[in-house]
């Protein structure tokens, strides 16, 4: 029995160097592993670059609580992966307003417009409405 501690350290300034600031990085590791629980991108089989990749070309976009996404086939979003990171929910509906699924952090909507032959029925009689105000 050695009374020895060995310990390891990193300095912030050598993090830094590396990879940037630690909040940074922590958001980019959160959003590259909601990433991978869609099972769309899941299944493609992707690696750590190309999802690094993908975690890049994310833009933060906030709902307002009452905003309509979409309705009577009427997408007025973007056609886009949307991905409930900041808070907030998304009801989507049937044409009728009969909730189908209430969405909530972590959850996603939307990656059906990733693939031309989905996104050609996916949005047929679903109302897309923020019911709080969301940030994806």
């Amino acid at each position: 029995v050695s009374d020895v501690v060995v310990t390891l350290a990193l300095s912030k300034e050598n993090f830094e160097a590396r990879l940037g600031s630690f909040k940074e990085t922590l958001d980019k590791a959160v959003l590259k592993n909601i990433l991978h629980a869609v099972p769309t991108l899941n299944s493609l089989g992707l690696n750590d670059k190309e999802m690094d990749s993908l975690v890049e070309e994310i833009e933060h976009v906030t709902f307002k609580r009452g905003q309509i996404l979409l309705s009577n086939d009427q997408i007025k979003l973007s056609p886009a992966l949307y991905l409930i990171h900041f808070g907030g929910k998304i009801q989507i509906s049937d044409e009728k307003r009969n909730s189908v699924y209430i969405l909530r952090d972590r959850d996603h909507f939307g990656d059906e417009f990733l693939s031309d032959s989905l996104a050609e029925n996916w949005a047929s009689g679903k109302v897309i409405e923020a019911v709080e105000d969301t940030s994806c």
